[in-house]
């Protein structure tokens, strides 16, 4: 009995022990689960802030050169293939010269035929030339005696004059014939100078039936205007002599015997005279024209530059396109046996003289890239110095679709490297001593921007995202330029982004 009462006890008391435990475990889950949450926050400072700008570039030449084709043509070989590493003056190209050597050919003849034309348009001038040279240092000969006639002559009138022996109603008619004939002379020479002009023309013009016809005409009309030029110069002569011809009185006779005899010598001049200007007048019809002459000499001098030309162009195609510098090919854009036009291009290279490294940068970081800045790089295990030489002002898409800006890094080296590999790029930008800064891990970025997360009510309150404008950054800090202030408090807890909207309470921890 008193074992039982004893069994019964102890049973109580453990069933209590139970009930009591159960108890503070659910009283101590409940205080959890009513409980918020605590996250860690840091403090906004003042501090150092040098960030560096990480990331991976590949390896080119300092300048990218486009190879062009120096003449058209057929490739006959190749020297090289992408990847070789060629010197400056290197064979790179040949071509085949048939085209070059034909227009070469061609050029050639031109040159003669044009030659020739020059030659026989400029002999037949010189003809022309000294035939009316000769007429008219016969003209002015003829002058010269005719003047001296003239004027023993009117000696002998003036001599034995005894008053006036023609009336002016005379004179004035011979001076009006006069005029008319000069007129019509004046006509007659201008039409032989366009008909000779013409049958050169023609001469020079492949002929067919209709155009013999034309030439047999022109021939005809340059006959019709010499016979006119010489009628006219005649009829004037004659006009001359009649003036001198007038009735004189009181001459003795032999006085009258050296007039008549003066008189037979004029009309042997007169005629010998007429013909001598008609002469003149035909040979001066007959030269080439001063400008046709020059256009000869033109096309020659064009010929002969074409001709120089081909020859420049033949030499190209001989002597094939060679390296312009030290480099590496990059790309052979033909094979031999492919055509090629002129200034089409054929090949891509780098310069191997120094190199670069070029590297896509964000919009976040490109304000901060800045020329002459130093930068350290590895490629594979080799380490270089360099520094940026070369901002690019125009973003392109990068693999993923953004715009990025390029910027370009120096190396310095003296060693060959092997352009298009990778190379880990750090470079170090401008730094901040006195920067109002929160550690680089609280901060995060989206399409928006850059943002963090705070505590509403400081220690206890709403996880909300906070939209700042950063400045300088590094692997610790970043810059706030914009947002927040020294003191202020953000969430360092990388769990934050899983409470935004709740209620948590803020845990000061170490920066």
């Amino acid at each position: 009995m008193k074992k039982f009462k004893e069994f019964n006890i102890t049973k109580r008391v453990k069933i209590v022990a139970v009930v009591l435990a159960a108890a503070a475990v659910l009283g101590g889950l409940a205080y959890y689960m009513l409980s918020p949450d605590e996250l860690e926050v840091v403090a906004v400072d003042e501090g150092k802030v040098a960030p560096k700008l990480i990331g991976v570039g590949n390896v080119a030449g300092d300048h990218t050169m486009t190879i062009y084709a120096p003449v058209s043509g057929e490739i006959s070989r190749r020297y090289v293939n992408a990847g070789m590493r060629v010197r400056k003056g290197e064979m790179l190209v040949a071509y085949k010269d048939e085209l070059q050597q034909q227009m070469v050919d061609i050029a050639a003849t031109d040159v003669d035929y044009s030659q020739q034309v020059l030659s026989a348009a400029a002999a037949t001038r010189a003809k022309y030339q000294s035939d009316y040279d000769t007429a008219k240092a016969l003209d002015e000969q003829y002058k010269q005696e005719y003047d001296e006639l003239a004027k023993n002559i009117h000696e002998l009138d003036s001599k034995k004059y005894k008053g006036d022996y023609t009336n002016e109603k005379d004179r004035n008619k011979i001076e009006e014939e006069k005029l008319k004939l000069q007129d019509k002379l004046a006509e007659a020479e201008s039409g032989l100078k366009d008909t000779d002009y013409e049958l050169e023309r023609l001469e020079n013009e492949e002929s067919d039936d209709d155009d013999d016809d034309e030439y047999e005409d022109y021939v005809s009309d340059a006959q019709s205007y010499t016979d006119e030029i010489y009628d006219i110069n005649s009829r004037l002569l004659e006009i001359q002599n009649k003036e001198l011809e007038l009735p004189l009185d009181g001459l003795k006779p032999a006085e009258y015997k050296r007039y008549t005899g003066y008189q037979q010598q004029l009309e042997s001049l007169n005629n010998k005279w007429a013909q001598a200007k008609t002469d003149m007048s035909t040979a001066q019809s007959l030269i080439t024209a001063g400008q046709e002459l020059k256009s000869d000499e033109a096309t020659l001098a064009h010929n002969k530059q074409l001709l120089a030309q081909a020859q420049k162009e033949l030499d190209k195609a001989h002597g094939g396109t060679a390296a312009p510098d030290n480099g590496i090919i990059t790309e052979c854009l033909v094979d031999a046996g492919a055509y090629v036009e002129k200034g089409s291009p054929i090949m891509e290279m780098q310069s191997d003289n120094s190199y670069i490294v070029k590297m896509m940068v964000s919009r976040f970081d490109i304000s901060s890239v800045k020329k002459g800045q130093k930068a350290k790089l590895m490629i594979g295990d080799q380490k270089y110095k360099g520094k940026v030489s070369r901002i690019s002002q125009n973003a392109i898409n990068d693999a993923s679709g953004k715009p990025k800006a390029s910027i370009e890094i120096s190396i310095k080296t003296d060693e060959d490297l092997i352009v298009g590999l990778e190379s880990d790029v750090t470079v170090k930008l401008d730094k901040e001593e006195n920067a109002v800064r929160i550690p680089t891990a609280c901060v995060y970025t989206d399409d928006d921007g850059s943002y963090v997360y705070v505590i509403k009510g400081e220690n206890k309150g709403e996880v909300t995202k906070k939209y700042i404008k950063t400045g300088l950054a590094d692997e610790d800090y970043t810059q706030i330029s914009e947002g927040l202030s020294a003191g202020e408090k953000v969430i360092s807890d990388a769990e934050a982004v899983n409470y935004e909207g709740e209620v948590v309470k803020g845990i000061e921890g170490t920066e």
